[in-house]
């Protein structure tokens, strides 16, 4: 009867019932059936029913499943869908809802610009835990909470778990009460508010990323024969290796070696066989895919793999024997792949080298030890052009570098800039991830593809707009943009790098994200027809799956053919896990980031600078200064001087992108990682 309800009520001409006339329509008897059903569609927040008992769907009601971005001063933001725009919530709409949750939105101002809600249930909470600091009076127990969210969670004293007045602490909600008052219970104590990095451990609490390993991981590492044996690999222990990396990088997946002969350029590719450790339904393996990627933060890595593998048995360390799975691709003057050769190996570093000492070399003279490396520079060019004639789109995020004093306190935030050395890595590793790609490819059989899509019709009229700021037009007849034409608009923003890194996130915003997948569709920024990821299997568990992959499509005499559809099946399933895993990730490093950055402007309080817009919205203007530190001019503010927001252009009169303007800082939130300026007028 379910799938019946649901079409009656989902059908054009349908309109909201009684129970027994939706029977009548059903042509059934079974009226107690037809409550039960209606009730558990309800449950499930498919169906609805109004003051009267009819029943409809919850479109019909002008009610909508979304999750509520909730700001500081009481409004929020429901982001729905199948909506172009967010709906607005005003304070005293949002019933008992948290930030994050997952809500019942009710539209109750419908209009030709924008949309207004209201907050009728939450479907989901977003966390059953808050962080904050326990304070004490009178004996009675509250958590004040560092974000000074506008609710109030009382903690009885049996329920303390030995925290401290003063303490950080993890509480767990036992009663949401009304939204504004809760009761709880300490579930972990952090630390205290002085202790270096606290605000970084915050984070990775709530995050939900698990730091430590399992006793059942930890007992696998012990039985881990760390003995190289070399029977069915090539012996390439004679090849002399390098690896490049960061001044302060201990897991090496990736070594490489180039030679030159004639015209062909011999490049060896040498990639951690980690597979060869981490076996298919082991513990360690599980908990690999249940992280997915080694977390990259300022004070620590939280890695995939324990610290026996990350840094020691996989690591490809100078001068220790590993096991490595080679790719030789021969590739000639015009950067053409000839031939490729794929193969299980036992290599030795020769050079663990950094990218400042690379660079040194190739701004100066390389050592004879090293004279490799010539022939790579010449490679790495050669490719690097191919990049750029196929229309390969440098995306650059906020590459910042942190340094800290010994009480964590960040001291200074500058632009990394990245050179040949780093530059150089990576064309190999693209070339060589190009490569196994297409070898699998050509062989139509199950794997994981790192896929980028193209932008689609719905940002296209957005981006059009936000690009008009810089004289860049997009022509109306041109509805299928290339990744050259977005490499043309960054080419031509050379000269002025704030502008460049503004265009870029605009750029960046209008794209799908980069995925994971089975289903091929090519990688848009890349601007490849093929592309995996293969080289970072210390890091990364899809790297991983594809080196097994590779060891059973093309280095054994695996049965594979009969297991085809169940292949499939698991990498699916493998790459849904991995797309939320990296999204989680992403966020974590990210908010870490603008803590440090909150943290850094915290000591120019009172100081002016000069920055540009980089954001024009609803609530306030982002202004970006020269050291891509971002900081808000507040909606409340910017009406206090005078200005309106034109709902209809979207945008705050007299101001546009990367228009220059003069600010002091007046405000920061660490946790929050939030700056904010005030507007200096000349």
């Amino acid at each position: 009867m379910r799938d019946e309800i649901l079409e009656l009520l989902n059908s054009p001409d349908y309109k909201p019932l009684p129970p027994r006339l939706i029977l009548k329509k059903l042509n059934s008897n079974d009226f107690t059936t037809l409550v039960k059903t209606l009730n558990s569609l309800e449950e499930e927040h498919l169906i609805i029913h109004d003051e009267r008992g009819y029943y409809g769907t919850l479109e019909y009601f002008h009610i909508y499943k979304g999750v509520i971005d909730l700001k500081d001063v009481g409004f929020g933001f429901v982001k729905i869908d199948c909506f172009e725009k967010d709906i607005f919530v005003k304070r005293g709409n949002t019933f008992d809802a948290m930030n994050g949750d997952e809500v019942l939105c009710l539209i109750v101002k419908p209009n030709r610009i924008s949309y207004e809600g209201q907050i009728i249930e939450v479907i989901k909470r977003a966390r059953t835990f808050v962080i904050g600091i326990i304070r004490k009076r009178l004996n009675k127990y509250r958590l004040e909470t560092l974000e000074k969210e506008r609710f109030q969670i009382n903690i009885a004293s049996k329920h303390i778990n030995n925290a401290l007045d003063g303490d950080i602490v993890s509480v767990i909600i036992t009663d949401f009460g009304d939204g504004r008052i809760m009761k709880g219970k300490v579930d972990k104590v952090i630390g205290r508010p002085s202790d270096p990095f606290l605000d970084e451990k915050i984070k990775i609490i709530e995050s939900g990323i698990e730091t430590n390993f399992s006793s059942d991981v930890l007992r696998e590492t012990q039985n881990i024969d760390p003995l190289i044996s070399f029977i069915g690999r090539s012996d390439l222990t004679s090849i002399p290796f390098v690896t490049i990396d960061g001044d302060n990088a201990k897991d090496f997946d990736d070594a490489i070696y180039v030679e030159k002969i004639n015209d062909i350029y011999k490049l060896f590719v040498g990639i951690a066989d980690v597979s060869e450790y981490v076996k298919e339904g082991s513990f360690i393996d599980k908990e690999a895919l249940n992280r997915s990627f080694s977390c990259y933060l300022p004070s620590k890595v939280i890695p995939m793999l324990p610290n026996i593998l990350s840094d020691d048995l996989c690591s490809l360390k100078e001068n220790e024997l590993r096991y490595a799975i080679v790719v030789e691709m021969d590739i000639d003057s015009n950067g053409k792949l000839i031939s490729q050769d794929i193969k299980k190996a036992v290599i030795k570093s020769r050079g663990r080298l950094t990218y400042n000492l690379a660079n040194s070399w190739f701004e100066s003279t390389i050592p004879e030890k090293y004279s490799m490396l010539s022939d790579a520079f010449e490679l790495y060019k050669i490719l690097d052009q191919n990049k750029e004639k196929r229309g390969y789109i440098e995306f650059d995020d906020d590459d910042v570098e942190l340094k800290f004093d010994e009480s964590g306190k960040c001291i200074s935030v500058d632009v990394r800039v990245r050179k040949d050395a780093e530059k150089l890595i990576e064309n190999f590793m693209i070339q060589c991830n190009e490569t196994i790609a297409s070898t699998i490819y050509n062989l139509d059989l199950p794997f994981i593809y790192r896929i980028h899509d193209e932008v689609k019709d719905e940002k296209l009229e957005e981006l059009k707009k936000n690009l008009s700021h810089f004289n860049i037009e997009i022509p109306s007849k041109q509805n299928k943009l290339t990744s050259m034409f977005f490499k043309k608009i960054l080419d031509s923003l050379n000269d002025d790098e704030i502008s460049k890194n503004i265009v870029n996130k605009l750029l960046l915003k209008s794209m799908s994200k980069a995925q994971y997948s089975t289903f091929n569709i090519g990688h848009f920024a890349l601007s490849l027809n093929n592309y995996t990821h293969f080289t970072s299997p210390i890091r990364r568990y899809s790297d991983l799956l594809v080196h097994r992959l590779i060891k059973k499509y093309l280095l054994s005499n695996d049965d594979y053919y009969s297991k085809i559809e169940s292949i499939d099946n698991l990498l699916s399933g493998d790459c849904l896990v991995i797309n939320e895993n990296e999204k989680k990730i992403t966020t974590l490093e990210r908010d870490v980031i603008d803590i440090y950055k909150a943290d850094y402007m915290s000591n120019f309080i009172g100081k002016t600078f000069v920055g540009r817009v980089s954001s024009i919205k609803k609530w306030g203007i982002y202004v970006e200064l020269d050291n891509y530190i971002e900081g808000m001019i507040s909606s409340d503010l910017l009406y206090n001087l005078g200005y309106t927001y034109n709902e209809e252009m979207s945008t705050w009169s007299n101001f546009y992108l990367t228009k220059e303007v003069k600010v002091k800082v007046i405000d920061t939130n660490k946790i929050k990682g939030q700056i904010d300026f005030y507007l200096l007028e000349d």
